[in-house]
């Protein structure tokens, strides 16, 4: 019987320091962007694909990817921060960078979405 409680203890203890073991919430293996942008045409509406989209924190610098639809842009994967959002399209104005927070969550980052609406040259 020693052996089985000691296992068990052991066992405990080693979940007990990983966020969110011993928690009601069940945490999964997915992989949450922090970082969502999606880019429209500020006269028509439509997506704006072919852009750069860039966050930077300190040292810490992503081009986000190109995912989804077209005009869609994620990145800082599981990565939580106060990030400068910056985005250059050919044929658009540059908007000025703003700031975006991205927090972390019990299992994951909250991600945070932002839609920006590209002024055409």
């Amino acid at each position: 019987m020693r052996p089985f409680y000691l296992s068990a203890l052991l066992s405990m203890a080693a979940t007990a320091s990983l966020p969110g073991c011993l928690d009601t919430q069940a945490c999964t293996t997915e992989y949450r962007f922090g970082v969502n942008v999606t880019l429209r045409n500020a006269s028509s509406g439509a997506a704006v694909a072919g852009a750069t989209v860039v966050i930077a924190e300190g040292p810490y610098r992503e081009t986000l990817s190109a995912i989804g639809p077209p005009g869609s842009y994620a990145g800082a994967g599981e990565r939580e921060g106060s990030y400068t959002l910056s985005v250059a399209a050919p044929g658009y104005v540059s908007p000025a960078a703003r700031t975006v927070v991205v927090t972390g969550g019990e299992c994951h980052v909250n991600g945070v979405s932002v839609t920006i609406d590209l002024t055409p040259l």
